[in-house]
């Protein structure tokens, strides 16, 4: 985001720790077993699942929002998001991390493609500042190249497609009424992206966030509260193949499915109902159901990303919580490490596991870039 009046920090904080100090009570559970006096058994974790190990904490000028991971050069680096920057980190040795530099577009979401770096600012409004592409061949020097219209989140898939979602009518591209969930190819123009493709039918800004994984896209409808399934494998004719109607009013938020694609793990932001994460069964998008879910009556959950058998999640002021999902609708928490002290008024905001020497970065708004490693 470029600096406006949506960029009151300060009240979207303020909002977050209410919502946050007044989640709901845990109702009580049964505890019976079978109809025994026996107590029901902690699960075990799956003892083949990689340890995870604390490496460093690095401050980020201003506050920290979302993250992404690349690699350059033959070295791992991570690009952040925030308020009044974005950064650039090279975390080859993640024990001591090094800002490689950093570009004055604030910033919400980012996605890397080849030698570009895309900058989400956040918006919401017709004239907000535009999002903002960056040629980083010189990660010194990183050359602003293009814009695209002012979007609140953003994907980029393996075969150089972008999503972008949540903004609202944009009279500089011509026949837009509200390009809400928009496929943009960058292949052959990734400094001009060409929009390929808008979902049609839908009300101003509802889709909140999106993943595409293979050829299937997810679609995260924070205001209709439902999650969308496409099939992608031609991106200028999405065809969709089902639709999960939440029948509160949760805040569909985001998520990521199963490695296997049966299940799909959904973020309810703020915890508008009594479960933080639903797990839908999606093995038929037609006819789509839930498996189960994971509750915390403390916090609440961001982002997560699936990689395996464990679901790496930014949880807010909980900071990084892992859970085993080697039964994928019975979540196991493997391993939480605190990245604020539970006393900051945000937390944990982005997560990035896929780091190919196993490193896990997190983004934490008052504390900057975490980085564990898994192995």
């Amino acid at each position: 985001m470029m600096i406006s009046a949506k960029w009151e920090l300060v009240f979207f904080i303020g909002m977050l720790a209410c919502l946050m100090s007044c989640s709901n009570d845990d109702d009580s559970n049964d505890s019976s077993n079978g109809g025994t006096d026996d107590p029901i058994e902690d699960p075990v974790p799956n003892e083949s699942l990689p340890d995870l190990t604390f490496l460093s904490q690095t401050d980020i000028p201003g506050n920290s929002l979302d993250l992404w991971g690349f690699t350059k050069n033959g070295e791992e680096h991570v690009v952040i998001t925030g308020t009044q920057n974005t950064a650039i980190v090279n975390i080859e040795d993640p024990s001591d991390p090094e800002e490689v530099s950093i570009i004055s577009s604030a910033g919400f979401d980012v996605k890397v493609w080849e030698n570009y770096l895309y900058i989400a600012e956040g918006g919401h409004l017709e004239g907000d500042p535009p999002s903002t592409i960056y040629n980083i061949s010189n990660l010194e020097s990183p050359v602003l190249v293009g814009t695209f219209p002012a979007v609140h989140n953003i994907f980029i898939d393996d075969f150089g497609y972008l999503y972008v979602s949540g903004y609202h009518p944009n009279s500089s591209i011509t026949g837009s009424e509200g390009l809400n969930m928009s496929i943009y190819d960058l292949n052959n123009t990734p400094e001009t992206p060409e929009l390929i493709w808008t979902a049609p039918g839908q009300p101003s800004v509802p889709v909140h966030d999106m993943a595409v994984i293979n050829n299937t896209l997810y679609a995260f409808d924070i205001e209709l509260h439902k999650v969308d399934i496409y099939d992608v494998t031609d991106r200028k004719a999405p065809v969709l193949l089902g639709t999960y109607q939440f029948t509160d009013e949760s805040n569909v938020h985001s998520g990521w499915p199963s490695t296997s694609e049966q299940y799909l793990y959904v973020c309810l932001e703020e915890a508008a109902g009594d479960e933080d994460i639903i797990i839908l069964n999606i093995s038929d998008p037609t006819d789509i159901s839930i498996s189960g879910a994971i509750h915390d009556t403390a916090f609440t959950v961001h982002n997560l990303y699936v990689i395996g058998n464990l679901a790496y999640t930014s949880f807010y002021r909980a900071g990084l919580r892992v859970y085993d999902i080697t039964n994928p609708t019975d979540p196991i928490l493997y391993y939480e490490f605190d990245t604020n002290n539970a006393t900051s008024t945000t937390g944990a905001f982005g997560v990035y596991p896929f780091s190919e020497s196993g490193y896990i970065s997190v983004s934490d708004v008052e504390f900057g870039l975490y980085v564990f490693k898994a192995e």
